[in-house]
């Protein structure tokens, strides 16, 4: 009996043991976390519905974790959604999501969620040698909160099965491929064969995985506010993402000035008198010629981010633009961000494309301000500025108005290329003038002038100007910048939109069959 006993003992105490090594590895999987929709008191759209409609899909497996001094570092294999099936080679989404919890937490219930991209082939080497990974990390341990950064948005490369021949598509060709069938083949039937709504979910099943596994850490954490923040199409999710779901109390859209991408279009086709090359995956799928039908209003309704701007009234948002973006005109914010409802600022990045080459270190500064100030509910909306152009002086004035002493003041213009066709400030354009697309590269500044004058008006208001004459050829653009101090001591800038002078247009605007254009 007693031999009996000590071997239920050890039975006993193996098991144990075993699933202390399985609960460390993290290859378990807890109940489906689904938060309720909490965006049910807004009029409720196919996005919503597609959200928060039921998915069996939920996994989270631990693939790695990394305990240090001042944080510990979880890699997670998450399942996110199933998204149709015959539709794609896969319908299962899955992703890696890095979750950093602090050592020392300042903030329990408050977290940042990066969304990337990456390719489903990545391996767990390739997602510790990310950059992103690293930030994630500074970010958590430098402001005391959880931080996390979901990669897989979109799983790609991605075949559609009705593609014949089938191509591996990402980012803007798999989102082009989806339009043109929800357009077209679908005749706007089916909502969900927009890219947008998969990455959209997946998002928001992100903050899902990262509060549950962050309590799973520290029991005594409970992340009910976030920010959340996205790069180009990743910035588009993140605008989307933060009208879905009211825990997102911040948003910051990087080079993603899509509100009103309708109008947006039309702007840059005035512009560049056709499309950017950098929207060459839309431009062969025929998009640029549903611009002007009744589905690609339907298409809007859905995913364009300004038909849910009062969502948006209770999030701070800063607006990342840069100042040679190659997939927009260069003031296409004038189409929606003085519209936009609630706390927001503004941030042009002078001397940078869409991929804000060379200035990710000021970026990730910036972004991390940003987020302090959220954390401390410290107000960003503390300027606002206004354009006047003088026809009789034949001059363009900017006035910023601010209540905060900035630390440094100053002012970027840049003139289009001789001899001025287009209205154009990217760093690079295509020439189709022989029938192919070679890719000419053009030495492109933005000229920083501190000349910024400080002036009265006439309600003894003080503010700062930047004026400049309007030019004999072609067109000079130009904006304010203004840096100031978090109460953490950061330095945050924020600077007025770009305005162009003369406010005229080398070409009319398109309707119709016309939008379909040319690459340039």
């Amino acid at each position: 009996n007693l031999f009996c006993f000590q071997y239920i003992v050890l039975v006993i105490q193996f098991n144990m043991l075993f699933l202390i090594f399985i609960l460390s590895a993290g290859s378990f999987v807890e109940a489906d976390p689904r938060i309720n929709c909490t965006t049910c008191n807004f009029t409720r759209t196919p996005l919503d519905d597609y959200v928060y409609a039921n998915d069996d899909s939920w996994d989270i497996n631990v693939l790695s974790s990394e305990p240090g001094a001042l944080s510990r570092v979880d890699i997670l294999n998450f399942t996110s959604l199933s998204w149709k099936t015959d539709f794609s080679n896969f319908t299962s989404w899955w992703h890696y999501l890095v979750v950093v919890t602090p050592s020392e937490h300042s903030y329990l219930n408050k977290g940042l969620l990066f969304l990337g991209g990456g390719s489903r082939n990545e391996e767990l080497a390739d997602v510790t040698s990310d950059p992103d990974y690293d930030l994630v990390v500074t970010f958590a341990e430098l402001t005391g909160s959880t931080c996390g950064y979901l990669k897989g948005l979109p799983n790609q490369p991605v075949e559609f099965l009705n593609e014949d021949p089938r191509v591996a598509r990402g980012d803007d060709a798999s989102i082009a491929y989806t339009w043109r069938r929800y357009l077209v083949e679908e005749n706007a039937a089916n909502p969900d064969t927009l890219m947008q709504f998969p990455m959209v979910k997946a998002a928001i099943r992100g903050l899902d995985a990262m509060t549950f596994h962050a309590q799973r850490v520290d029991p005594r954490t409970l992340l009910d506010e976030f920010v959340i923040v996205g790069s180009g199409i990743r910035g588009w999710v993140a605008w989307l993402a933060a009208a879905m779901d009211t825990r997102i109390t911040g948003v910051v859209p990087l080079t993603a000035t899509i509100p009103n991408f309708q109008q947006g279009m039309k702007q840059q086709y005035r512009s560049f008198g056709g499309w950017s090359y950098a929207l060459r995956d839309y431009f062969e799928l025929d998009i640029t010629r549903q611009l002007d039908t009744p589905n690609m209003a339907t298409l809007e309704s859905l995913i364009d981010p300004m038909r849910y701007n009062s969502r948006y009234a209770n999030v701070s948002k800063m607006v990342v633009a840069a100042a040679s973006d190659e997939f927009y005109a260069v003031d296409v914010s004038s189409t929606f961000y003085n519209q936009l409802q609630g706390g927001k600022l503004f941030w042009m990045v002078d001397n940078t494309d869409h991929a804000l080459n060379n200035r990710q270190v000021e970026t990730a500064a910036q972004i991390e301000a940003f987020y302090d100030s959220v954390l401390q509910n410290h107000p960003i909306a503390d300027y606002r500025y206004e354009f006047v152009e003088n026809v009789t002086t034949g001059s363009g004035e900017i006035r910023l108005f601010t209540d905060t002493q900035p630390t440094l003041i100053r002012g970027f213009y840049a003139d289009t290329e001789a001899p001025h066709y287009r209205r154009d400030f990217r760093w690079a354009y295509y020439d189709d003038e022989r029938g192919n697309y070679t890719e000419r590269s053009i030495f492109f500044e933005w000229v920083q002038d501190n000349n910024v004058d400080v002036e009265t008006d006439d309600s003894g208001n003080q503010y700062y100007s930047l004026e400049y004459n309007i030019p004999a050829n072609g067109w000079r653009a130009f904006y304010i910048e203004a840096a100031f101090t978090t109460p953490s001591l950061s330095t945050i800038y924020k600077s007025t939109e770009v305005y162009v002078i003369p406010e005229t247009y080398p070409f009319p605007q398109c309707s119709g069959q016309n939008c379909y254009g040319r690459i340039v």
